[in-house]
Order: structure tokens, then C-alpha cells, then sequence
């Protein structure tokens, strides 16, 4: 027998070593994101839900005239928001992610992107404005209603212009329950006032108001927020400006092209349709808000750790196309709801839009591509993998003629089927320069 004695193994490489418990990593890592997805998914189910709720209300309580008006105010804040952002809040999150331990540094990358957003907020509201009234006089409204729901978009408008940015620090950081917490508070004041205010005085320049009072609300509070995780004493960085611009320049002319087609059914019925067809596609859209929940919690807590990710694109595409197909399993379980009980949806809108059970189905086929642009575009942006726009413009416009003149644009229908066809062709031409994109990153980084 040998006189030297093999020296003891520890019991904790024997335990790591175990089969049994080598896979236990990836188990806590799974039970991790059940529990953040079930923490984020049950409060943005609760914003949404009481979002819902207040659409609801407004859809019910606003004669078909007013909501008609509603509706076009709304879309054309959208397209406002849009070309105010032309790819500002993509640039913020994409340099904040790199910087996102430091606070004085992201302080100064998010007051960069608040002094551009305001630059462009103000061209963008002298654009819009005019249009907006042309739309809202030439669908019944009255001098007087034109200027007073042009007023009550102000504050909504304003606000909307930091929010967004001031919530990048805390998404960066994954203070999500405080963020949502937020959301929450000002959704539940927004529904309060809409539930007294359009009881007594159903308009549409109040209904739109009492969103813009709220997000008012929102933004203070995210003012506090924001300081915890990013410094709110600094000041814009040229530096910092020029980095954010060069994104801005790559994704603002296909801004400019998405205020136009993404909100194409409403700007098609606002000029060939009538006050009622306006009302039903606006209406139908109430319903499509719920898939808005999805979006919400993978721009709250997977597009920030995308964004976060290193530069291995092997993983990177690996997560972009779990979020993807995930996404789109999930979207297609509601429409096959939608098909087997239309008019359990409908009867949330109330009887002034009963029977249109076969329209609802083709909104939401129609919203589904439309989410599932938004999710890529958002995922590719806060990567930097922009799609050239003397690339993606002349074949989305190409998609959309072609789509356009297949339809008969007169019937609701023939209108989600064109949108239907032509946004199931950029999501399919944003994944197909995804591949070659993020594949050339890797030489890029070699």
C-alpha cells in the first residue's frame, strides 16, 4: 500500500459535477425569467387593462361622429410622436446600453436625446397640424371642434416628447416594478377622469385631454425615477448628439415612410370613407390594443438586455428569433380566438358596432404583422442593425402600390387586406437583412 494518500476532493466539485445538478444553471435561469415575465407580464396586463377600460369607455359614450373625430386625432399624435422621434429613442438606447453602469454618462446621453427630441418635435407639430385639421374639418367637425382637439393634443403631444426617454434609464437597469408602478397610477387617474368628465361632456377634445393630463402625471413621476439610475444635472454632449444622429439619419426616412403606411387604413378611410367607416376601423382597433401587452413587456424587459448583449452573433440571433417566434405563437392563439368567438370581442364595443365579426378577424390578422414589425424593428434598431433606407423604402413602397391596387380600396376590407399584404412583406424583408446583418458584425468586430 503507497505511503502518499490522494488528496480529498472538495464535495462541492462533486455536487457541480453531479448530471444531476449540472443543469441546474439553466434551470434557475429559466425559473428567473418566469418570474420576470410573470412580475412584468401581470402589471402590463393591469396597465393595459385599465387602458382598455378607458378606450372602452370612450368608444361607448362618444356618439359615432365624435369617436370618428377621436380617431383621427389619435392617429395623427402617433404620427406626430413618430417623426418627433425619427429614431432618437433607438440612438438613446443604443449609446445608453453601452454606458448604462454610469450615471453621469447616461444623464448626458439622455439630455442629448431630450434636446433632438425637441427640435424635432416642434418641425413635426407645425407639419402635422395642418394636416390634422384638414382631416378633421373635411369629416364633420366644426371650426371650433378642429381647434380645441388640436389644443387638447398639446400636452399629450409634450409629454410624450421625454417619457419615453425618461424611462430608458430604468429599463436599462431593470427597475421594471417601480416603472410599472408608474404606469399604473397614471392609467388609474386617466380612467378616472375619463369616467367622470365624458359621463357629463362626451367629446373627443376631452377624451384626448384627460390622456394628455395623465401622461403629464407620468412624466412627473418619472422625472424622480429616472434620477435614481441616470444623473438629471447634465447637459447635452455633442459627441454623444453626433453618435445618436448618425442612427437618426439611417432610420429617420423610414420613420418618415411608417407615419405614412403604418397608420394607412385610417389616412385611406379619412379621405375615401366616411365619419361611420372612420368610427369602425378606429373602433376594431380598441380590440387590437390587446395585443399592445406583448409589445409592452418586450420593449420593458427584452429589448433593453438585447440591447445589452454582447457582440457574439451566433447568440444574438439565437435571442432574436426565440422573441420573434415566441411573439408570433402567442399572436397567432388570439386570432384563432378571434375566429372561433367574434362576437364575444364585438360585445365589448357595444351595439353601434355589432356585426362586424368578419372585419374584426381581418384588424387583427392585420395588427398581428403590424406587432410583429414593431418587435423587430425595435429589437434591430437597439442593436444598430438599421436597414439602408434607399434599400427598405423602395421596396416597401413597390409592396405597398402593389398591394394597394390589388384591393378594393372602397370596402374596410379590401383596406386590412392590403395592409395585411404589405406588412407580411417587410416582415419578411426585415428578417431576411437581420441574417446578413447581424452576420457581418462579427467581421466588423474581428
Amino acid at each position: 500500500m503507497s505511503d502518499t494518500q490522494a488528496a480529498p476532493i472538495d464535495p462541492a466539485v462533486l455536487d457541480a459535477a453531479h448530471p444531476a445538478n449540472a443543469v441546474r444553471p439553466r434551470f434557475a435561469k429559466l425559473r428567473e425569467w418566469t418570474k420576470l415575465i410573470a412580475i412584468t407580464g401581470s402589471a402590463q396586463a393591469t396597465v393595459q387593462a385599465i387602458g382598455f377600460i378607458c378606450g372602452i369607455l370612450v368608444i361607448r359614450w362618444l356618439s359615432v361622429e365624435q369617436y370618428a373625430l377621436y380617431t383621427i386625432a389619435n392617429t395623427m399624435l402617433a404620427t406626430m410622436t413618430m417623426l418627433a422621434d425619427g429614431g432618437i429613442a433607438s440612438g438613446v438606447m443604443s449609446q445608453g446600453g453601452k454606458v448604462w453602469q454610469d450615471e453621469a454618462k447616461l444623464g448626458t446621453v439622455i439630455a442629448t436625446g431630450i434636446h433632438l427630441r425637441r427640435k424635432f418635435g416642434l418641425i413635426a407639430f407645425l407639419v402635422a397640424i395642418p394636416v390634422l385639421n384638414y382631416l378633421l374639418l373635411k369629416n364633420g367637425a366644426s371650426i371650433w371642434q378642429a381647434i380645441a382637439i388640436s389644443a387638447c393634443l398639446i400636452p399629450t403631444f409634450v409629454s410624450a416628447l421625454t417619457g419615453t426617454l425618461l424611462q430608458i434609464g430604468p429599463k436599462l437597469n431593470q427597475d421594471i416594478q417601480s416603472l410599472q408602478k408608474i404606469e399604473v397610477t397614471s392609467n388609474i387617474w386617466r380612467l378616472a377622469m375619463n369616467a367622470v368628465v365624458l359621463f357629463i361632456l362626451p367629446f373627443a377634445s376631452l377624451a384626448i385631454l384627460m390622456t394628455g393630463l395623465s401622461q403629464v402625471y407620468a412624466n412627473w413621476k418619472l422625472r424622480t425615477l429616472s434620477a435614481r439610475h441616470a444623473s438629471p444635472l447634465e447637459q447635452p454632449d455633442p459627441e454623444v448628439s453626433t453618435k445618436i444622429q448618425e442612427l437618426v439619419r439611417r432610420i429617420l426616412p423610414t420613420t418618415i415612410y411608417f407615419c405614412l403606411s403604418s397608420q394607412i387604413t385610417i389616412w385611406i378611410v379619412s379621405i375615401l370613407g366616411n365619419p361611420s367607416s372612420i368610427a369602425q376601423v378606429g373602433a376594431l382597433g380598441r380590440i387590437s390594443v390587446l395585443l399592445s401587452v406583448l409589445v409592452s413587456i418586450l420593449a420593458t424587459l427584452m429589448v433593453p438586455r438585447f440591447a445589452r448583449m454582447e457582440q457574439n452573433p451566433r447568440q444574438v440571433a439565437a435571442k432574436f428569433y426565440q422573441i420573434v417566434v415566441g411573439l408570433f405563437g402567442v399572436l397567432i392563439l388570439f386570432n384563432i380566438f378571434a375566429w372561433a368567438f367574434p362576437d364575444a370581442l364585438l360585445g365589448l364595443l357595444g351595439d353601434k358596432y355589432a356585426g362586424l365579426q368578419m372585419l374584426l378577424r381581418w384588424s387583427l390578422a392585420a395588427a398581428t404583422f403590424g406587432t410583429l414589425n414593431r418587435v423587430t424593428s425595435q429589437l434591430m434598431n437597439s442593436r444598430g442593425l438599421v436597414m439602408p433606407p434607399t434599400l427598405y423604402i423602395p421596396l416597401a413602397i413597390m409592396a405597398q402600390i402593389a398591394a394597394l391596387a390589388s384591393q378594393d380600396l372602397t370596402q374596410l376590407q379590401g383596406v386590412f387586406a392590403a395592409a395585411i399584404l404589405s406588412s407580411g412583406f417587410i416582415f419578411v424583408l426585415r428578417n431576411v437583412y437581420f441574417l446578413f446583418a447581424n452576420r457581418d458584425t462579427k467581421v466588423a468586430a474581428s
